[in-house]
């Protein structure tokens, strides 16, 4: 079933952990279990082998004296006399809360029930009957009790807490109660814990005389050889939880039927019926809505008493067998064959093996299973199958058994959690992760980091670890945290993780305040992938644009200032530089910092859009002084009349073209490249450049701070100075098509500018713009106001100015200062109009206010075409005639200019064209075409190649 279709109060599986035969945790068992390891062994010392009526074979778990008792807050003298069951299950208690995702110390005093159980305690003959304690914990020790109270406790849990004594089905009944205690309110979550040892030989040989156990040591669980249960150790425990609550959920508990029963008497030992095992089974499914044909695979008790085995698989075949047939079998198995027979933790255990499946969707194998026994006819028609190898499984439903030598009997249905896990999905912005922890030894801190490079791709395992150490444990030893980049372990290398002791000293706690600019390399990338950060520049940048300040444009000076001065001896010499690609924004600052030190320039561009944004810089550079990147690479030394030059720079992306600019290197020989990458290549010139001592100094834009902290002192003190003087002048710097070939290169150095025109609104009957809209789709440059025609006539002379009034009003209010301000006359309309004489005093006024305002007077006495509009009498003329002589308007520092056309102009007007679009590309219609997907690619490429020049001061 989808997890979308969980219901939010369905008790749920969360957390699990244990210790088992040969298995330290739940990761060792799962590789014991699908690799199909016999966990039960004859290797033990807990008793000598003379013991010839005890078979030999158990399955032995590892340190079962260890308890971290002071972190539990555990005396000491208590701690010696405890149960090690009770040990065992405090800490395993503890890691199946964190394997639920929470905090142990975050819940404490939560509304948690303990349901423990206990069978045989075999370390009262010791704590009770050998030691002789005289303050008396031998009791509280000891006590059956206090594997649910002691972990209450412990926990500083409120809630129900009692342990259960039901030999083999204990733990199961322990489960229903805690599910009933969840589903009534009495609590909100809750333990489940069981746990068993094998200490003395006394038990094994009792339980042989019954003729329970197999001599030879062997389960052979559903075998025609089985002979009896091997014994076995084993801690469990599982925290269940509602839906709602649960950070994680392993399987969902549909049902869980418990009964005591009709029963036959081998031996004075009680085993139920086939009839009544068959009816709990059917009873189960109906409770729960279910029919036979959901279960696909049952977790049999396979106890391996030939006489019990036989009557569970005839239960199992009335009730799941009847519709199967060989080639669609019910599968079965028994963790028992694994690991052995552990008392009253075998519900748990065989619940774990069936988690175990779901998440790995793989049955791990039962083991010494070669022949079904003659009466097993389910197993020998095939309609029930035996896993004997590790199957595939992707079923929802599962179904657990145990049955009892007390003539009890559980029938537990789980149901698959289907949720897919999140795997990782690398990306451009994707940052390193951290993760911190602090635990009680080094060992534990080193097997996390281990388990998070291993499970890497695994996000929810990392946000699982995450969580867990929002808060540090309660006497902590050890802390250390990783990082890890964000390709993850396809560079191991980057990896760094530290792990220092915790001092009794308190640490003193130091603020950082980094002050102005970065602080490591590629500090300024790294910060815009943080969301919040990122969102604060696009606030700053928002304040600062209609203000006339663009951070973008003056993160463009900041590189400019860096290059220029990051060497005081080069920069004391330089009188003439050489700048490629002039008009990009890196270039354009260049320039303006060039012209303000009264160097002598030289800059390169490639289309003559390129070239009219170097010529309306001001002051101008000489036309000859502006050179084609074409006429560049073969006359650079006739076009500079044999100059040669202090200081080029120039961009990465042109490496391959700077082979002439070698040649004109003067004595000092100094070369910049500029790029954004961590690779440098010197292929374009040979030895002998390097021989001849020129420095080609290469500056990575991500590492321009890598400077000293004097040099950066100076280069604020620069900055601020230029600043206050005005001489960090706006940069032009507007979008463009660029043909294909050479697009790339040209977003690579951030070269993308150019003039575009565009309608912004549709003609409506209202004529009045706000600039407010305007001002709110981008930076607000320059208002045109273009001329009227004869149609205004109908009205009077100040309602055909009204609208440039409104404009020269509103713009004073929302625009820039600097914004430029442009009216057409009207020279169609009558003479007697004195519309042209109201809007020229207005750009006058502003004049007089500092503000920009020309008024641009055109006539029509000289070859101008009459358009073939409905406008008969109006007079049309080509908006790219103005373009052309655009950048003259924009430096014009008067308030009328009269313009005078000399030629025809062929262009004309459409009936339906309802504005105008003039780009300077080689293919107009292509650019229109892909202008909107390529406006968004050009922007966040353009941001990526800004905020990569580490240098974030605001």
């Amino acid at each position: 079933m989808a997890p979308e279709n969980l219901d939010d109060d369905a008790v749920v599986i969360s957390g699990i952990s244990g210790k088992f035969p040969n298995s330290d945790n739940i990761n060792e068992l799962i590789e014991n279990l699908m690799n199909g390891v016999d966990c039960v062994s004859d290797n033990h010392s807990r008793w000598p082998k003379r013991f010839q009526q005890v078979p030999s074979r158990i399955g032995t778990m590892s340190d079962i004296t260890k308890l971290d008792n002071i972190f539990f807050g555990i005396s000491s003298r208590l701690a010696n006399s405890m149960d090690p069951i009770v040990r065992m299950l405090t800490s395993s208690v503890w890691e199946a809360i964190v394997d639920a995702g929470l905090n142990p110390m975050e819940i404490r005093g939560a509304n948690i029930g303990v349901f423990a159980s206990l069978s045989f305690v075999e370390s009262d003959k010791t704590v009770l009957y050998e030691k002789y304690e005289p303050h008396g914990l031998g009791m509280l020790g000891s006590a059956r009790t206090m594997a649910s109270n002691r972990i209450s406790f412990s926990m500083d849990f409120v809630g129900p807490s009692c342990t259960i004594q039901s030999a083999c089905i204990g733990s199961a009944m322990a489960l229903k109660k805690a599910i009933e205690s969840i589903q009534s309110g009495e609590c909100e979550a809750a333990i489940v814990d069981a746990g068993v040892l094998v200490l003395f030989p006394n038990i094994s040989y009792q339980l042989g005389q019954l003729g329970l156990l197999a001599s030879d040591g062997v389960n052979r669980s559903f075998d025609a050889k089985a002979s009896g249960y091997t014994r076995s150790e084993s801690i469990g425990v599982l925290f269940l939880q509602k839906a709602k609550d649960a950070k994680r959920i392993y399987a969902e508990i549909s049902g869980a039927n418990v009964m005591f029963g009709e029963c036959t008497k081998d031996n004075t030992v009680m085993y139920n019926t086939a009839e009544f095992l068959a009816q709990i089974m059917k009873e189960t499914l109906d409770q729960n809505g279910l029919k036979p044909s959901d279960i696909s695979y049952i977790e049999a008790d396979g106890s391996a008493i030939k006489k019990v085995d036989l009557d569970e698989l005839k239960a199992i075949d009335l009730v799941y067998g009847q519709d199967r047939s060989s080639s669609n079998p019910l599968l079965i198995g028994s963790i028992k064959s694994n690991i052995g027979h552990s008392s009253c933790t075998n519900t748990i255990n065989s619940i774990i093996k069936v988690l175990i499946a779901m998440e790995k969707e793989v049955i791990p194998p039962n083991l010494h299973y070669e022949e079904p026994p003659e009466d097993a006819n389910c197993l020998r028609d095939g309609r029930v199958k035996v896993v004997t190898k590790p199957t595939p499984w992707t079923d929802g439903y599962a179904a657990v058994n145990t049955t009892s030598y007390g003539g009890s009997f559980s029938h537990i249905i789980l149901k698959r959690h289907s949720k897919n896990k999140k795997k990782k999905e690398l990306s451009m912005n994707e940052m390193p992760r951290l993760c911190t922890m602090s635990v009680r030894n080094k060992e534990m801190i080193t097997e996390i980091f281990n388990a998070l490079k291993k499970n890497y791709e695994d996000e929810e395992f990392k946000q699982l670890i995450s969580d867990l150490n929002e808060k540090p444990l309660n006497n902590s030893l050890f802390r250390g945290y990783i990082l890890m980049p964000p390709d993850g372990m396809t560079n191991p290398e980057k990896i760094v993780e530290e792990i220092v002791p915790i001092t009794e000293q308190s640490q003193e706690i130091w603020f950082v305040f980094s002050g102005m600019g970065s602080q490591w390399t590629g500090m300024g990338e790294s910060l815009m992938k943080v969301p919040i950060f990122a969102e604060a520049i696009k606030k700053c940048d928002a304040v600062l644009k209609p203000r006339g300040y663009d951070i973008v444009k003056i993160l463009s000076y900041l590189a400019a200032f860096t290059i220029l001065h990051s060497n005081k001896y080069w920069f004391e010499r330089i009188k003439t530089i050489l700048i490629h690609f002039g008009a990009s924004d890196l270039g354009q600052a260049l320039i303006n910092l060039s012209l303000f030190y009264k160097f002598d320039i030289y800059t390169t561009y490639e289309t003559d859009a390129e070239k009219r944004v170097i010529q309306s810089i001001r002051p101008r550079i000489p036309d000859s002084h502006i050179i084609s990147v074409n006429e560049y690479k073969h006359l650079l030394l006739d076009i500079t009349n044999g100059k040669s030059m202090d200081l080029i720079v120039a961009s990465y992306s042109i490496l391959d073209d700077l082979e002439p600019s070698v040649d004109v290197l003067k004595t000092h020989r100094n070369m910049t490249l500029v790029f954004n990458s961590k690779t440098t290549d010197y292929r374009c010139f040979g030895m002998a450049t390097f021989l001849e001592g020129i420095n080609i100094y290469t500056c990575n834009l991500q590492d321009l701070m890598s400077l000293p902290m004097k040099m950066k002192e100076t280069l604020k003190d620069l900055i601020k100075t230029a600043l206050h003087a005005g001489n960090l002048k706006p940069l032009i710097s507007r979008r463009v098509y660029f043909p294909e070939k050479t697009q790339k290169r040209k977003i690579e150095v951030c070269q993308h500018y150019g003039k575009v025109l565009i309608n912004l609104k549709e003609l409506k009957k209202c004529s009045r713009l706000v600039p407010q809209e305007a001002a709110s789709l981008g930076q607000l440059e320059a208002i045109f106001d273009l001329q009227r025609t004869s149609m205004d006539l109908s009205t009077s002379p100040p309602e055909c100015s009204k609208v440039t009034e409104i404009l020269d009003k509103e713009s004073r209010k929302v625009c820039p200062s600097n914004v430029k301000f442009f009216v057409f006359s009207s020279p169609d309309l009558n003479d007697d109009c004195s519309r042209d004489s109201i809007v020229e005093r207005i750009c006058k006024k502003r004049m007089e206010c500092g503000l920009h305002g020309l008024f641009i007077l055109l006539t029509n006495s000289i070859e101008i075409k009459r358009s073939k509009s409905p406008f008969m009498n109006a007079f049309y003329r080509g908006i790219s005639l103005f373009l052309q002589q655009l950048n003259t308007f924009l430096t014009a520092n008067i308030s009328l200019i009269d313009v005078h056309f000399r030629n025809t102009t062929k262009q004309s007007i459409d009936d339906n064209e309802s504005n105008i679009i003039v780009v300077e590309a080689e293919n107009n219609q292509e650019f229109i075409e892909k202008d909107r997907q390529e406006e968004e690619i050009h922007r966040k490429m353009f941001e990526k190649y800004l905020y990569s020049l580490n240098y974030v001061t605001f």
